[in-house]
């Protein structure tokens, strides 16, 4: 087996939560754009490393519940739990993928509520 790291494959341009600090149980709104800068098949690991500017320092945030700096062994499934409920036409019709493969490309997801 071939194992390939690539730094910086997805980058989020932007990403808002609300509400602020996020709340667990809860529901959140996100919004998020983001650039995949490689084809990403659909047996694709993924580390996420999440920080939270406050001041000028830049805190990690821990993964807790599969949320926050955590390692996906398959992120396809992650997205098809997710995209799951909320993928719709109008997410399809602006290029946005709900499946894997994903391609290369910048996409823009609205607001979705989620339930963590």
């Amino acid at each position: 087996m071939i194992s390939e790291h690539i730094e910086d494959t997805i980058v989020i341009n932007s990403l808002e939560l609300a509400p602020d600090p996020v709340s667990m149980p809860g529901t959140v709104n996100v919004s998020l754009s983001l650039t995949v800068k490689r084809h990403l098949p659909s047996s694709t690991k993924l580390r996420l490393d999440v920080q939270k500017q406050i001041g000028s320092a830049w805190i990690p945030i821990p993964c807790v519940a599969s949320y926050g700096s955590c390692t996906y062994d398959n992120f396809c499934n992650l997205l098809r739990g997710v995209m799951f409920s909320k993928c719709n036409k109008t997410m399809e019709d602006t290029g946005i993928p709900c499946d894997c493969p994903i391609p290369t490309g910048t996409f823009s997801v609205p607001t979705q509520s989620l339930v963590i």
